[in-house]
């Protein structure tokens, strides 16, 4: 199976009856075995990544889904790496299947990207030295390079509130958090009142018996004691190097005439 067939590796290796042709440095290749396998009576699965220059080793695996023995960490890895403080991640919203990186996720060791708008994926990337995936992504693969590093965009918010009912003196919290693999540089909520209809910025230096949070350690927004004057929608934002993006907007109103 070329790499140009449009398959995804995890995809690929969870099929049913699949029969694949010899293998070959410049496609992927899978055994008749794995669909008559008895779990039980594997010891052991290593992943390879050319050749031996970077290995990882799965025991007692419980699944031939290959996706749900290699979202857990590895029992053995290249020695020069320790295994206690690595990340393995599958299925990352950069395109990547898989991942391995350090404990900072600033260091890429080895993964599997796809992405559906080129015929040349996957790729098999690894480095031997770990490279630095903030800065540069030329990575040694198996069968070609990745020439860009992919992710250099600002970072993805999650707000799962989309309205709050609060009663006056209530504490609210308005729930933000992030993914980005670059450092988060500045947190701030837009807060466009219902009652005057005037935009305020919170950010952590603000009146902290007010507001507490709005920061890269805590971008969660508490409003402390609210009343009628804190009702509007209220949005995260957040910027890595790569620029500013903003959360979905949160609608607070106070209930009104509770006894």
């Amino acid at each position: 199976m070329d790499n140009g067939s449009g398959i995804r590796v995890m995809d690929f290796w969870n099929m049913e009856q699949v029969h694949c042709g010899t293998h070959s440095t410049s496609g992927l290749y899978r055994h008749d075995y794995i669909d008559y396998a008895d779990v039980s009576c594997i010891s052991f699965i290593y992943v390879f990544y050319g050749d031996t220059a970077r290995s990882l080793k799965y025991t007692n695996p419980t699944t031939l889904k290959i996706e749900e023995w290699m979202s857990r960490a590895a029992e053995y890895t290249w020695n020069d790496i320790p295994q206690s403080t690595d990340n393995f991640i599958i299925n990352t919203f950069y395109d990547y299947e898989f991942i391995w990186m350090n404990e900072r996720n600033d260091t890429l060791y080895a993964g599997m990207y796809y992405a559906e708008d080129n015929d040349n994926y996957p790729q098999f990337v690894y480095s031997i030295g770990g490279v630095n995936f903030t800065d540069s992504c030329n990575i040694s693969s198996v069968n070609q390079h990745l020439h860009e590093c992919p992710g250099k965009v600002p970072p993805i918010i999650q707000t799962p509130q989309t309205s709050v009912l609060f009663t006056s003196r209530d504490n609210v919290t308005l729930v933000c958090s992030y993914l980005s693999y670059y450092p988060v540089l500045d947190v701030r909520w837009n807060f466009d009142s219902s009652e005057n209809g005037v935009r305020m910025i919170i950010t952590n230096d603000i009146d902290h018996t007010k507001y507490s949070g709005s920061s890269t350690q805590a971008p969660s927004l508490t409003i402390h004691a609210a009343e009628l004057s804190d009702q509007g929608n209220y949005t995260c934002s957040m910027k890595n190097r790569y620029g500013w993006a903003e959360g979905s907007g949160i609608q607070i109103n106070m209930l009104t005439g509770i006894e």
